[in-house]
């Protein structure tokens, strides 16, 4: 590892001491690591705060957890990644998040010990005892180094496919695959050469080699698989897909109740329920389908429940 000036200690100066706090967004070409000193320097739904690390460009900013816990695995140090966004310069020059902030914690998992800063040649980097958290210039890919295997929190767990999250436009995405224990709030992964992972915060830089998708779809959201792995969901608005999906993906469409040959829905199962009571009075219920306990609610009126054309033995409760 080739340091261009030693390592700093990891505990940033106290509050008080003269620092920059929120300072003009890095220029083209510019990338930085800093402490995180005040409350300017937060995202608005972000869980950085005061002792944590930025690493930012002009596309993106990162932050790393400083060295005294990690945020969800109690008992355990810092140097976990906690917040990541894309950003770009607001009226005043400083950098504002693009969209929110898709993650909760990202925690390697190798000796974090030893947690310190530096400038890398080509980059910024967080360094620990098993490896580094680095950011080059120019992209918004954060590339963590040293780690075979590492926890992923997701903060918008129902938008998760895979690895990725894509929500309210914004997209988080990391090149790892997902092993062994898998929740909605806590997914294992493995990185995919053994070395590391890189996270995107767009998907045209998490699969470079992919291409991008414009079609009119009778659909909800497009889903893509490689090689029979989920890796993407994108959302059709008023009938068209508009996405980035990643080389030799199989794309198929999703909408409850129906059923796609790749993008072509084939056919659509359908049940509209309206329950009264003797008097003829409107009453709320439940379609439960008693072959795979999913269940639908009804409103006072009726309405449809998207049972699919293969649903057997409904019960209206």
């Amino acid at each position: 590892m080739n340091l261009l000036f030693a390592l700093v200690a990891c505990t940033p100066p106290p509050l008080g001491v003269e620092t920059t706090c929120a300072p003009t967004a890095p220029a083209t070409g510019e990338v930085r690591v800093r402490p995180l000193t005040c409350n300017e320097d937060r995202l608005t739904d972000g869980e950085g705060r005061a002792g944590d690390w930025i690493l930012e460009n002009d596309r993106a900013r990162f932050v790393v957890r400083g060295a005294y816990a990690a945020l969800y695995a109690l008992g355990e140090p810092g140097g976990t990644l906690v917040d990541a966004v894309r950003t770009a310069p607001d009226t005043e020059g400083r950098a504002a998040a693009l969209g929110p902030d898709l993650l909760a914690e990202w925690i390697p998992d190798f000796d974090r010990s030893g947690l310190g800063i530096g400038e890398i040649e080509g980059g910024v980097a967080v360094t620990m005892a098993g490896g580094r958290w680095f950011l080059a210039p120019d992209t918004d890919v954060l590339v963590l180094e040293g780690a075979s295997t590492a926890t992923w929190f997701p903060l918008v767990t129902r938008a998760r496919v895979g690895t990725t999250v894509s929500v309210e436009g914004a997209f988080f995405g990391i090149d790892g695959g997902v092993v062994g224990a898998e929740s909605l709030a806590r997914v294992e992964l493995a990185a995919s050469d053994g070395a590391g992972f890189r996270v995107a915060l767009t998907p045209e830089a998490l699969w470079p080699g992919g291409a991008s998708l414009a079609a009119q779809v009778d659909a909800d959201s497009v889903i893509a698989s490689v090689d029979g792995v989920d890796t993407r969901e994108a959302s059709v608005t008023e009938g068209a897909v508009e996405a980035w999906f990643p080389a030799g993906a199989a794309l198929r469409g999703v909408r409850e109740g129906c059923v796609y040959e790749g993008l072509t829905q084939t056919t659509c199962g359908n049940v509209h329920v309206r329950v009264e009571d003797g008097r003829g009075t409107a009453l709320a219920a439940q379609v439960v389908d008693a072959g795979t306990g999913r269940a639908w609610a009804i409103p006072r009126g009726g309405g449809a429940a998207a049972v699919g054309p293969d649903a057997r033995g409904l019960e209206v409760w």
